[in-house]
């Protein structure tokens, strides 16, 4: 089965900068969807560097308890309402990620393993 992630057009890497590995996130295909936008943003800024932990106990809360969330990472908003996750980006250039909560968490777990793998951010090459 494919993972999750790549549904939605994005995929994990690793790439080489000034001799050292980094983990990113990278859209699959360059296209003009701009639905990826605010999820690619997010994952790049509050996944790989930043509070990844802290969004997935966050998120498998929200789940488990049916609740609702509001939650804003610089320029994204994160609502979940219902079954529904909507991540916008704030300006006019970005477009709006809808997904199922289940898909959300699952691509959170996913980049979680990927930060987690070998070779690790900021490894030399």
């Amino acid at each position: 089965m494919s993972p999750i992630h790549k549904n939605y057009g994005i995929e994990f890497v690793n790439i080489i900068r000034d001799g050292r590995f980094h983990k990113n996130v990278n859209p699959i295909n360059y296209s003009s969807d701009k639905a990826i936008i605010p999820l690619l943003y997010m994952l790049i800024v509050h996944g790989v560097y930043d509070g990844l932990d802290n969004t997935i106990s966050e998120i498998s809360n929200v789940i488990s308890n049916q609740t609702s969330y509001y939650g804003y990472y610089d320029f994204v908003e994160v609502t979940i309402e219902d079954s529904t996750v909507t991540i916008s980006y704030e300006t006019s250039s970005g477009g709006e990620s809808i997904m199922p909560q289940q898909d959300f968490l699952s691509i959170l777990l996913e980049l979680r393993e990927f930060v987690d793998q070998a070779p690790l951010d900021g490894q030399l090459v």
